[in-house]
Parts: structure tokens; sequence; C-alpha cells
């Protein structure tokens, strides 16, 4: 679902209706005093209807989606998106089509490249590079707040006597089996990651050293258990 969030001033019914035609979007009129809280509407497109009313939000952020302008194109304003673009007022109905699902692709495909380059491909965790960035977040989170944060690393014992007597296949599938259990046992704020070869590391915000003992415990009794 694309997520297209049209900033104006006044009800945007005509411009709505011509994007009605986008397949599986959801579209959305707000207020320009709303810019500045765009991360809660999570949106894959911004359309702008007055370039002057965004100014200072355009100055003061940078988008993590591409942004539709709507009106003539300006080169006095600089503009830190993941792509933008103009259309004349008013705007060609085919034309509009053809430039928000560009826009739209710009969005799906960096994300698509972010999911890849974040993501261990044997596994579906998150690799290393996505935990590095995550765990100085969450530090800085934990030091902000006074929040606890607890980090565990696990290593699987006698991985290697398994990829030997079994084969590097087997291997991979206990791998899976492993990160599935851990999935399963974690919460949707935990951060699982694949650290290493037969390593994991799970980052626990808002957990004290005393239930991450815990779960690291039952995780480790979950593998005993495994034939």
């Amino acid at each position: 679902m694309s997520n297209i969030i049209i900033y104006s001033s006044k009800p945007m019914a005509e411009l709505q209706a011509a994007l009605s035609e986008i397949n599986d979007a959801d579209i959305r009129v707000a207020s320009y005093e709303q810019i500045k809280e765009y991360a809660v509407l999570n949106p894959s497109l911004m359309i702008i209807e007055n370039i002057e009313y965004a100014k200072d939000a355009l100055m003061t952020n940078k988008f993590p989606c591409p942004i539709l302008f709507i009106g003539p194109a300006r080169r006095d304003i600089t503009v830190r998106a993941e792509g933008f673009d103009f259309i004349q007022n008013p705007a060609n109905k085919d034309e509009l089509i053809v430039r928000v699902n560009a826009l739209l692709k710009i969005k799906s495909t960096k994300d698509k490249l972010t999911t890849v380059s974040t993501t261990d491909e044997l596994t579906g965790l998150h690799n290393r590079r996505y935990l590095q960035e995550r765990l100085e977040e969450e530090i800085s989170r934990s030091r902000r707040y006074g929040t606890k944060l607890s980090c565990i690393l696990f290593d699987l014992d006698f991985f290697k006597v398994v990829n030997d007597m079994y084969g590097y296949e087997w291997g991979d599938v206990l791998l899976k089996k492993i990160a599935e259990m851990l999935s399963n046992l974690a919460r949707k704020e935990d951060v699982i990651t694949r650290y290493g070869d037969e390593e994991f590391m799970v980052l626990l915000p808002d957990t004290s050293e005393e239930n991450a003992f815990i779960f690291a415990e039952r995780f480790r009794r979950d593998v005993e258990k495994m034939s």
C-alpha cells in the first residue's frame, strides 16, 4: 500500500479523485502545519500544492520519500528528498498519473535496496550492518530517557561438527531453524541479527540484565531440546 499525502491549505477533492486511479494507494489531505510530523503518516509520496507555504519545512527536514510540487519549477529552494518533480497547475490527469507512478517507483526501488543491504540472505534476519546502525540509535535512546538496554550474543556450539557430519546444506537448515526460534521468542521491539556464521545477536530495549538472562537461558534450553 502506497501512502500519498497531499499537503494543502484547501480541500483537494479533484486531485484526490484523479489519484484514485492509482492501484493500491491511500490518498489523504493534510495541512502544511503537519509537514513536520510527516513520519507519523509514513508517506510513500508527498504532494505539495503550494511550495511557498512549505519553504521552512523543506529547509529543515530531509524527507525519506519523493515529493511532487504543483506549480512552476523552482530552482531557488533546496529540496532534500529521495527525489522530486514539478507539475503545472492545473495538472493534466494523464501526466499526473505518470509522474506520480514514476516517483512511487523511486520510493519502492530505494526501499527494496535498503532491505537487501540490511538483511541476511539465508535467515531473513537483519545483518551486521543494520545492527551497527540500530545499536547506536538504541544506546542513544537509552541514555536520553534513562531506560535499560540489554544485548545478547549467541554462539552455536559444535556447529562445525554439524557441517562436517551432515554437510553445509543441513547446516543452513539448522541456522534457519535457530533464526525462526529466536524470532518467535522475541518481542516486536527487539532487534534480532545474524552477527556471524553461527552467531546471533539480540538487542532488547527496556530490558534489565536479569530479564535478558532469563531470555537467553530460555532460548538455550529450547535449543538444547532440539533433535
